[in-house]
Order: structure tokens, then C-alpha cells, then sequence
């Protein structure tokens, strides 16, 4: 029995220094393989002298909010109630904390992965068609015009003109829309164009997510568009009024996706991010993991030597423990079968008489085999108690020691039977009870997350998760995702939107981001 203990032992602390290993090389290795895009390469910044005015034609917010920042404007920070994991999962190679990036570029950044603010102060999520670039969602006068709506025409400062939308369906105005937003929680309908091509030049651009819903009198439908507004509230005109000696100001068109069919919604895609933002990111990354990542770079390699040490460790206390372990039970062994005056041996001799008859030698062989066999259980289940793994003495009232009552002599047909000691039953209410407390917060809140999108459902999460080529992707593509933050489970279009607000924060890329049990418990009580 000591050798079969011996080799689980061993197995056991190996499997807890390969665990920790594992949990280094993939924390490693998560920047190497999600910084592979062109996006993430960086290109070269916007410049005041090249062709682009910010006049309505052009939904490239991120650009105008670059040339106001390199105009020497500020902005207050945008802060979310959640920071997007796409958002996050694109700033970690480049080792940059959204915190301190400068209000103007969090704009850009959110923009740039396809998000806007709700006016709750969540950030909603776009998808673009055919996963175009957010810089190519404005609505075109000419594409306008196809819809079959009137315009409202309104002049500026400049001389120049804009447009928006006057008398237009909800279907009519999403025949020209080229994104698809996520549902949103908002308490009325704003008043407002769903549609305008204005613009100043000298703006910085707003990024605001507006519902537009409202009932026809003539045919009792009731339609509903969402909407990118770039003016604030309290500046922008109500619908169908002009902007008295002001200018006008960019809104996009979107369809919501709570009332939008399949086949628009296969068409839709996450945007592609525009390289230019990683050069004006890499601006505000830390001198120290600057020069980290260059001499990564140069060596050709993204492995960080320093984390050589902790595996190093790792695997020397491994070692230690294995060697401790073996050596002990060893000496203890050798001590027991090299013992001659045993208990039988003294209980024997200190008789005044013994029995005789050929009887005698046999008994006297047995008693010495038992009191052996005997010692050495005992002395293993020391061992066992000494080298207890935490969590067992949960389960010390269900194992119990052999008892050392064995018959001294065994009848003649259990002798090649081997007496088997019940500390070899296996422990599972202490395992059980370990397991059950072996998890942080963090992935439980996770898990909790993944629950509400199967009852949701009715499905495994990624069941039907489709690659690029349209076939089902691997698992491993799925992890990876997941890791990178660039998938997580989905939710069906009839969630009610607590639930899914509830899921979307169990998701969160960043484990200090997800609630505690308390908050998810006031989310879901609505």
C-alpha cells in the first residue's frame, strides 16, 4: 500500500506545480496572440493638412476628435458603467489602463470599437454592415433621397447647408441605415432628426445613443429607430426646426436589434478598427513596459524572461515536497521491519508457560506476522495524517484508522486473502467540500453570467458560433476569443432587459469590473 501512496503523492504535486506553470505561460502568452492585427501595428497619425472637414459627410468621429486634440482642446473623461471588454482586450498588449488615456481619446477609442453612451451612461454596442469601418455609416443626401422621405433644408454660418429628415417611416428611414445597435434602456422618445448630414468643422463630436419611436395617426403603426447623435442634448434643434445661426450636426440612422429580422442582423459585423488609433495609444503607454516591450521585440521573442523565476520556484518546491515526502515515508519503513522487539515478541516471552505441540512454531510465525503488519498500518496511517492536503479534515469523522484487533491466527481460507484497511475508501465528502469552496467571486459571478444565457436560451453558449469562413468555428478559436475578450456568450432576442443587463456585467473582460452577488441580486430585481 505505501508504494501505491507513494506514486499518488508524488502525481498530486506535480500536478499542482504543472497548474501554476500553465496559469504563467498562458498569462504570457494572451498579449503574443492577440497582437497580431494591422490594427494593433499602428499607422500614421491624421494631420490637419490632409482633405477632411467634419461637414456631415463623414461618421469618421475619431479623426475630428484626434485634430481637436492636436488643436490643443480638452474634454472631461467619458466613464462608462462598464468598460467594454473589446475595448480592454485592445488596450492590454499595448500595456495602457483606459483610466489614463485623456477624455478625447476615450471618446475616439469607444467610437473606433463601435460603442456609444446610452443616456443611462452604458456603452452600447454597434455593429456595422459587413463589419465596415465606423468612419462609413453617414447617410449620403443621394442615399437619403432613394428612401422615398423629405428633407428639411437649413443653412450655415459658413454659407453652406445641411439636411434632415422631415416627413419618413421608420422602415423607409432603415433602407439606408447601415448599422445595427444593441438594446438600450431609455425612459421616453427623444423629439429629434433621426437623420442629418450637418457639421462644424471647429465641433468636438458627441457620441450619444437616442431612441426614436412613435406611433403614425394615419395607419395606428408604431415604428422604432435608433440613432448616433453628435451634438448635445441641450444644443442640438427639435425635429422638423433648424438650427437658428448654428450649425447643423451629424446624426446616423441604426437599426435596433430587439425589432430587426435575422437576415439583417447575419449581415451585421463588428467594425474594423482603424490602425492610426494605436499610434496615438502607444503615446500614453508607461516608459517602463515600453522598454520591456521594445527589447521583447528585438530579441524576437514576446516571452518576458523575468517570469523564468516563479516557474523556476515553482518547480524547485515541487521538488522539495516530492523529496521530503519520500524520504520520511522511507525512514519510517525502515525503522518499523528492522524493529525485533515488537509488542508480540514481549507479550510472547513474558508468558510463564507456552504452549507445545506442533502447533506452536506456526502460531508463534502468525503473531510475529500480524504484530508486523500491524505496525506498519499504523505507521502509514501517520503518514497519511502528516501529509493530510487541505480540506481533509472536513472528512476525519468518516476515515477511520485500521483497527489492531486482527485475529492472530487467520482460519485456514482467508489466509490468501489480504485484510484491507478501510483508510482506503475514498474521501469524497472532504473533496467535495473543498471543490465547493475552491472558486473565486470572480469566475463564480462569471459562471452565473453563463447560467442565465443557457436558461435564456435553452442552449450551450458558442453552440452555434460560425467562423469567418461560415463553418463552425474550433473550440480552440473559441477560447481564444473568450481570453482575448472579443466573444462571450449571447443572449436571444426576447431577454428581457434586465437579464441582460445583468449577463453583460457577469461578462466583463476584467474581473474588478463584474458585480458582487449583492449587485447582481438589486440588477435582477429590476
Amino acid at each position: 500500500m505505501a508504494r501505491r501512496r507513494r506514486p499518488r503523492l508524488a502525481a498530486a504535486l506535480v500536478a499542482v506545480a504543472v497548474a501554476n506553470l500553465a496559469s504563467i505561460f498562458v498569462a504570457s502568452a494572451e498579449p503574443a496572440l492577440s497582437f497580431t492585427s494591422e490594427a494593433q501595428a499602428g499607422a500614421a497619425l491624421p494631420t490637419s493638412s490632409d482633405a477632411f472637414v467634419f461637414d456631415g459627410s463623414t461618421s469618421d468621429i475619431a479623426r475630428q476628435l484626434y485634430l481637436r486634440h492636436a488643436a490643443g482642446e480638452t474634454v472631461d473623461p467619458v466613464l462608462p458603467n462598464s468598460i467594454p471588454a473589446s475595448v480592454t482586450a485592445r488596450l492590454a498588449p499595448l500595456t495602457v489602463s483606459y483610466d489614463n488615456l485623456p477624455g478625447l481619446l476615450q471618446r475616439a477609442l469607444l467610437w473606433d470599437s463601435g460603442y456609444v453612451i446610452s443616456p443611462d451612461n452604458d456603452a452600447v454596442q454597434i455593429w456595422t454592415l459587413g463589419g465596415r469601418s465606423m468612419a462609413n455609416l453617414a447617410v449620403s443626401t443621394v442615399e437619403y433621397a432613394t428612401t422615398g422621405c423629405t428633407a428639411l433644408y437649413c443653412g450655415q454660418p459658413d454659407n453652406s447647408s445641411y439636411s434632415a429628415n422631415e416627413f419618413c417611416s421608420g422602415p423607409q428611414m432603415l433602407t439606408a441605415a447601415k448599422c445595427l445597435m444593441d438594446d438600450f434602456d431609455s425612459d421616453a422618445s427623444s423629439h429629434l432628426a433621426m437623420w442629418s448630414n450637418g457639421g462644424d468643422p471647429d465641433m468636438v463630436p458627441q457620441i450619444r445613443a437616442v431612441l426614436h419611436g412613435w406611433r403614425d395617426l394615419s395607419t395606428n403603426a408604431s415604428y422604432l429607430v435608433y440613432a448616433v447623435h453628435t451634438m448635445s442634448a441641450n444644443a442640438e434643434p427639435a425635429y422638423g426646426t433648424c438650427n437658428a445661426n448654428g450649425y447643423g450636426s451629424l446624426v446616423v440612422p441604426c437599426y435596433p436589434l430587439s425589432n430587426t429580422s435575422s437576415d439583417v442582423v447575419a449581415v451585421m459585423a463588428a467594425p474594423v478598427a482603424s490602425p492610426w488609433l494605436t499610434t496615438w495609444i502607444k503615446k500614453y503607454q508607461p516608459t517602463t513596459d515600453a522598454t520591456v516591450s521594445s527589447d521583447s521585440e528585438s530579441d524576437g521573442s514576446g516571452f518576458n524572461l523575468w517570469l523564468l523565476i516563479p516557474i523556476i520556484l515553482s518547480a524547485l518546491a515541487a521538488a522539495a515536497l516530492i523529496f521530503a515526502a519520500v524520504f520520511k515515508k522511507r525512514r519510517r519503513l525502515r525503522s518499523v521491519y528492522w524493529q525485533r522487539d515488537s509488542p508480540a515478541d514481549s507479550d510472547c516471552s513474558g508468558r510463564k508457560s507456552k504452549p507445545s505441540g506442533p502447533l506452536t512454531a506456526p502460531r508463534q510465525a502468525a503473531i510475529n506476522r500480524t504484530s508486523l503488519r500491524r505496525t506498519e498500518q499504523e505507521t502509514i496511517g501517520e503518514f497519511n495524517r502528516t501529509l493530510r492536503l487541505p480540506g481533509d479534515d472536513d472528512n476525519a469523522s468518516q476515515v477511520e484508522e485500521p483497527s489492531p484487533d486482527f485475529d492472530e491466527v487467520l482460519p485456514r481460507p482467508r489466509r490468501n486473502t489480504a485484510p484491507v484497511p478501510r483508510t482506503t475508501a475514498p474521501p469524497t465528502r472532504g473533496v467535495a467540500n473543498a471543490a465547493r469552496g475552491s472558486l473565486p467571486a470572480v469566475q463564480n459571478i462569471y459562471s452565473f453570467g453563463v447560467l442565465l444565457t443557457e436558461l435564456d436560451t435553452c442552449e450551450a453558449p458558442f453552440h452555434s458560433t460560425l467562423g469567418p469562413n461560415g463553418d463552425k468555428m474550433k473550440p480552440f478559436l473559441i477560447l481564444k476569443q473568450v481570453v482575448d475578450g472579443l466573444l462571450r456568450p449571447s443572449l436571444s432576442d426576447a431577454c428581457p432587459p434586465r437579464i441582460r443587463k445583468a449577463a453583460d456585467a457577469c461578462f466583463q473582460h476584467d474581473p474588478k469590473l463584474r458585480p458582487s452577488a449583492a449587485e447582481l441580486v438589486e440588477l435582477l430585481g429590476g
